[in-house]
C-alpha cells in the first residue's frame, strides 16, 4: 500500500479503535519494509503478514 491510498482507506473506517489499529499497524509495517530494502533482507515478510491481516479483519479491500 502506497502513502496515497493511507488517507483514503483511514476515511472509511468508522470505529476510532480500529482507525488507532489501522494506523499504528501502518506505521509499524512502513517502519519494517524500510527496514528489509535498507538491509536486503527478504526471508521474513513480517510487514506483508501484518498487512494482510489488517485488510482481512478490518474488511477495507
Amino acid at each position: 500500500m502506497d502513502q496515497d491510498t493511507y488517507p483514503v482507506l483511514l476515511k472509511r473506517i468508522s470505529s476510532p479503535l480500529a482507525k488507532f489499529v489501522f494506523s499504528i499497524s501502518y506505521k509499524i509495517a512502513l517502519v519494517l519494509v524500510k527496514l528489509r530494502w535498507k538491509f536486503k533482507y527478504f526471508g521474513l515478510p513480517f510487514d506483508y503478514w501484518l498487512f494482510t491481516q489488517v485488510h482481512k479483519y478490518a474488511g477495507l479491500i
